[in-house]
């Protein structure tokens, strides 16, 4: 499979095989009618009609920074990333504080791995949401949820 450029658009062009596998032709303009993404010119996801997402905008890394869906098809994401180029948090829906939003924070330790991952309610409860367990490698997952601080307790 090869992505051919066309309109702003990325259409994906099966190459013929010996077992028959016809090549749409390049230059028919209804190419992308049966695709429904759309790319960048670096090549970067920014339209999934199926998916209902809008927009996804992208750091300078290649890293997803921010996820817009359509109206009432899902919550919008916000991400950030440390100076080491990994994700320490995650907005999901509007601002904190709206109803059904949240913010998650993830702690790592030297090597990167996460240890912790705290999420930030909208009623203002922060909870410690999960602790992965580590062995030689990442074996299992605590998600016993920990309120640090109840609803009403601290301001987000």
């Amino acid at each position: 499979m090869r992505r051919i450029p066309r309109a702003g658009c990325w259409a994906s062009l099966q190459l013929a095989t010996r077992h028959g596998v016809t090549i749409p032709d390049p230059q028919d303009t209804n190419i992308e009618t049966a695709y429904n993404y759309h790319y960048d010119e670096l090549g970067n996801l920014v339209h999934d009609a199926a998916a209902h997402i809008d927009a996804i905008d992208w750091t300078v890394a290649g890293k997803v920074k921010r996820v817009d869906h359509a109206t009432g098809q899902g919550p919008d994401l916000e991400f950030a990333y440390g100076a080491s180029g990994q994700r320490i948090s995650k907005q999901v829906g509007g601002a904190v504080g709206d109803p059904g939003t949240y913010r998650e924070h993830y702690i790592r330790d030297a090597q990167g791995n996460i240890m912790a991952t705290y999420r930030l309610h909208a009623n203002g409860a922060f909870r410690l949401q999960e602790r992965p367990i580590y062995g030689s490698i990442r074996v299992g997952l605590y998600a016993a949820q920990v309120d640090l601080y109840p609803a009403g307790q601290i301001v987000p």
